[in-house]
């Protein structure tokens, strides 16, 4: 994979390229339909604006970003702000170029994904929990429709 592939540059400042999803093929990053971004608030909003990443946005960081950023759970969203900072100052390419650099870094490497595999976890935890919470389809039968008026 090229260290410049825009795909490892999420909108809301995190680096694809060390995401255990993405290594093992799971993910595709947010710029593609990927289930995991479909009820993402940043993404919609980045849409909305016509922007690739929040360091596009003139409103950095927003309410949104750092409440993203401050998920006690979520402990991999805390570089986002700094790390659109840093794309905003250097360009998109350059900063990706960093990232693929800095990783290379077993030692870091091996820290980050270790706290990714606890996140990981409770993610797919949520994601299960999700699934149950829908609704089942209708299979047409006559109990499940509603009566007639």
């Amino acid at each position: 994979m090229n260290a410049t592939d825009k795909r490892l540059a999420a909108p809301c400042g995190l680096y694809c390229g060390i995401c255990g999803l993405f290594d093992r093929g799971q993910c595709s990053g947010c710029s593609v339909q990927a289930p995991h971004i479909q009820g993402c608030d940043i993404i919609k909003c980045a849409s909305a604006r016509h922007i690739d990443t929040c360091a596009s946005c003139p409103e950095i960081p927003c309410t949104l970003l750092i409440q993203f950023t401050v998920d006690p759970i979520l402990r991999t969203h805390l570089p986002c702000i700094e790390n659109l900072r840093r794309q905003k100052k250097v360009g998109r390419e350059t900063w990706l170029e960093e990232q693929a650099r800095y990783w290379t870094n077993d030692v870091i490497r091996k820290r980050w994904l270790t706290m990714f595999s606890k996140v990981e976890r409770a993610w797919l935890e949520e994601k299960r929990l999700r699934e149950e919470e829908k609704p089942q389809a209708s299979t047409g039968d006559a109990e499940t429709r509603a009566p007639e008026k």
